[in-house]
């Protein structure tokens, strides 16, 4: 699959993970990342055009139901509701 990561931006992909409802930790564990790592990727306002990490996290959040779009030419996301994720955590 291939991402056209020069209109993803880090913003993007910090918000569509918090709309997934995952925690930082939890997307490091699933694309099998550091933390850190998750959170350097998301301060980028602009992702490098080949970036494998970029690409595992917008993998990863696709199977949790987020739909990556672009709309007058600004990227954003979409939550469809299709998810394969299972909460870890009790909702409060």
């Amino acid at each position: 699959m291939q991402y056209r990561h020069i209109l993803t931006d880090g913003r993007q992909l910090k918000a569509a993970r918090v709309l997934a409802g995952l925690t930082i930790r939890e997307m490091a564990e699933l694309i099998g990342m550091n933390r850190n790592s998750v959170m350097r990727i998301e301060s980028f306002n602009a992702l490098p055009l080949h970036t494998h990490a970029g690409d595992r996290i917008v993998e990863a959040l696709q199977e949790q139901g987020i739909e990556f779009v672009i709309q007058d030419g600004k990227p954003g996301i979409f939550f469809s509701g299709a998810t394969k994720r299972i909460r870890k955590r009790a909702l409060k």
